[in-house]
């Protein structure tokens, strides 16, 4: 998707709603402006608020690197790798996995195409709070920072500059939909490592396509730990954000 990855953006929305008290649905036109039709989500946070969940969390699996996935069925363990995001919930536990799906005939006059996103929910261990509550951000941040200047120096064959030439102002100016009540550090961290992740996978798109099996290797050995690095930080963000919409003191919708 052209932004952040959904699971993300769903998540700092619904905690940012759930402090507010806006009608869940307003949010997730806020969160999925790039989506035509969602199923499947609202009423599973509508569930979730009922029985008293204060914020949302996303998870970014990647192979080997479960991140904050929690504690899961097979099923849904896949599916999340599948899809390499989802959302969850730490206390009474519960996870929604996103599916892409395009609708709309081929052959229509005007060539329209449809964007939905189907979420499949699944039952999840709770997430001790000591877990949330300890993940860094200021390491993640520091974490991302190195990662870069490491990938740059990894990339001295030019391959950082011919990755993505003419990508620049898509990748790194774009303005973020997010809540405007987020933290600076919190808000810098996603931004940041949203631009980062986008970068790093078009550079490994480029590495595929590079003229020598020795070069195709070192460009992704030096933009696999980047876009490693640049996920932990997403994750880490929507988590602090989480955190800090669910110690805000609760409004109610007038």
């Amino acid at each position: 998707m052209p932004e952040l990855p959904a699971s993300v953006r769903v998540a700092v929305w619904t905690s940012f709603a759930w402090a507010q008290g806006v009608d869940a649905d307003t949010v997730l036109r806020r969160a999925l402006p790039d989506v035509d039709v969602v199923l499947g989500l609202s009423e599973r946070l509508a569930l979730w608020q009922e029985v008293g969940e204060r914020a949302v969390y996303a998870a970014l699996p990647r192979p080997g690197a479960p991140g904050l996935l929690p504690r899961c069925s097979t099923d849904a363990f896949a599916a999340a790798a599948d899809a390499q995001e989802a959302v969850f919930v730490a206390g009474v536990g519960g996870l929604a996995v996103p599916r892409l799906v395009t609708f709309g005939a081929e052959d229509d006059a005007i060539g329209s195409e449809g964007l939905a996103i189907r979420w499949e929910s699944f039952d999840a261990a709770p997430v001790p709070v000591h877990r949330l509550a300890g993940v860094d951000v200021a390491g993640a941040d520091r974490a991302l920072r190195q990662a870069v200047h490491a990938a740059a120096d990894g990339l001295g064959d030019g391959g950082w500059v011919d990755a993505w030439q003419g990508q620049p102002a898509r990748a790194t100016e774009r303005e973020w939909s997010l809540p405007t009540d987020l933290p600076e550090r919190v808000r810098g961290l996603l931004a940041r490592a949203g631009s980062i992740l986008e970068i790093a996978e078009l550079g490994l798109s480029h590495a595929e396509r590079s003229t020598t099996a020795q070069l195709t290797g070192e460009r992704q050995s030096a933009l696999r730990p980047l876009r490693d690095t640049a996920v932990a930080a997403l994750e880490a963000a929507t988590c602090s954000a989480g955190a800090y919409f669910a110690a805000q003191p609760r409004r109610t919708s007038s």
